[in-house]
């Protein structure tokens, strides 16, 4: 592990360790919650494509009902679940994630297998380093869902015009990654995560 990665590493035990200390009853309440609107489990646990396409399980609090709705054939996120979803709330028990070393606060958003070996040669770039929390990709397409809702065919607009565009920002991230970009991105996220919206364009992402 060279100089950089060993604080990267530190920096992310030392921070997710913080965090979940003085989150622990903000999450023990939301783990109350999820119990009692979304029922057992209260967890979603998904594999996905790590550091150099290593798979590794990722936590999430369950936002999606088990059972499709009866009436439309979908699982749609009910007021609780959109509520964890658009505030990220849903995202925090991959502080899990960092402490055990599958993912970093800044890097590329870790994706499904699926589409990891569609695109291999894409993600294979991405991935020379630690999949995050947050990266260029997730900041400007933080809420995602929004954007695909407006579109007539969610999926076909996924796969050819915003999957592409994030794994180009992904791929530069791996290129260009330092502790610049780490304590930028780190702060851009935090940020956002707390509704403080700066542009990206305020930094200059260089090593």
């Amino acid at each position: 592990m060279s100089i950089q990665g060993f604080i990267i590493r530190l920096l992310d035990l030392v921070l997710a360790g913080v965090l979940l200390v003085v989150l622990l009853l903000p999450l023990l309440l939301l783990f109350i919650l999820a119990r009692v609107v979304m029922g057992w489990p209260v967890f979603f646990l998904q594999k996905r494509s790590g550091y150099r396409m290593r798979i590794f399980t990722i936590y999430k609090f369950r936002s999606l009902p088990l059972l499709p709705d009866p009436h439309t054939g979908a699982r749609e996120p009910g007021a609780f679940g959109g509520f964890l979803r658009r505030s990220k709330l849903d995202e925090l028990p991959q502080l899990l994630n960092i402490l055990k070393g599958d993912m970093s606060f800044v890097g590329p958003r870790p994706d499904v297998p699926e589409y990891t070996i569609r695109f291999i040669d894409e993600f294979s770039k991405a991935l020379q380093i630690k999949p995050g929390l947050f990266s260029y990709a997730s900041l400007k397409y933080f809420n995602e869902e929004e954007i695909l809702r407006a579109q007539p065919e969610p999926l076909v607009y996924y796969e050819q015009i915003i999957l592409p565009d994030k794994l180009k920002l992904d791929a530069e991230l791996a290129q260009t990654f330092s502790l610049k970009v780490y304590f930028q991105l780190l702060l851009l996220g935090l940020l956002r995560s707390l509704g403080i919206r700066l542009s990206i364009s305020l930094f200059t992402f260089a090593p």
